[in-house]
C-alpha cells in the first residue's frame, strides 16, 4: 500500500504547531517541534509505514536506510527516526503528551521540553516575549514568530569575527555585530 499525505498523515494532526530553536546551535541544533495530534497511535503507525516504504524504495540504490527505535524512559515511550549510522544531526526523537507530539534532535531535549512545560516556565512566561507581545483587543493570534537569536549567535559571531579580523579587511567587526541582534516578535491575526 502507498502513502497518502491527507488520509495517512494529515488526518491524525490538529491545527496547532510550534517550531523552536531555543538553545545551542552547535554541535547539535536544539530544535523542538510540537504539534497537535488527534490520534497518536494512528500517527505513529503512519510514520512507521512511511519509514518502511522509504526503506523499500531505496533498498536497491545502496543508500542508507532510515532506522526506527522505541524506548521507555521515566514511564514515557520515546520514538526515534534516524538515518542509519549518521550521528545526531540526522535524528529525530519524539513522544506524545496530552494530545501533542513533542520532537527534538535528542531524547534528552524532548524530555527537557516536557519538564519546562510541566514547570510552567515556557516562553509564554518569558519577560522579553511578554514585553514584545501586542497589547490590543485581540487576545490570540493565528501565528506568532519570535526570535531572540542574539544570545545564540553571539559565540558563533565572535568566533567568525575573530577569524576574519585576523585575515584583515574589516569583515570581522560586521560579523561580531550579529551577537547584538535584538529580539523581535511578529503576530499574525487570521
Amino acid at each position: 500500500k502507498g502513502f497518502n499525505v491527507r488520509d495517512d498523515l494529515a488526518a491524525s494532526l490538529g491545527g496547532e504547531f510550534a517550531f523552536a530553536m531555543d538553545g545551542a546551535l552547535m554541535p547539535v541544533p536544539s530544535w523542538k517541534l510540537v504539534c497537535e495530534v488527534y490520534d497518536p497511535n494512528r500517527l505513529q503507525a503512519t510514520l512507521q509505514h512511511f519509514v518502511d516504504l522509504h526503506n523499500q524504495a531505496i533498498a536497491q540504490t545502496g543508500k542508507k536506510p532510515l532506522r526506527t527505535a522505541q524506548e521507555s524512559f521515566e514511564g514515557r515511550t520515546y520514538y526515534t527516526i534516524a538515518q542509519a549510522d549518521s550521528g545526531p544531526l540526522l535524528e529525530a526523537h519524539y513522544t506524545f503528551d496530552q494530545g501533542y507530539l513533542v520532537a527534538g534532535p535528542t531524547r534528552v531535549l524532548v524530555s527537557h521540553a516536557l519538564q519546562v512545560k510541566t514547570a510552567g516556565t515556557s516562553i509564554k512566561h518569558a519577560g522579553k516575549f511578554l514585553e514584545l507581545t501586542p497589547r490590543d483587543q485581540h487576545a490570540n493570534f493565528s501565528v506568532v514568530i519570535y526570535q531572540n537569536l542574539g544570545t545564540s549567535l553571539a559565540p558563533l559571531a565572535a568566533l567568525a569575527g575573530a577569524f576574519l579580523s585576523n585575515r584583515g579587511g574589516g569583515q570581522g567587526e560586521a560579523l561580531q555585530g550579529l551577537g547584538n541582534v535584538k529580539p523581535t516578535l511578529y503576530a499574525v491575526y487570521g
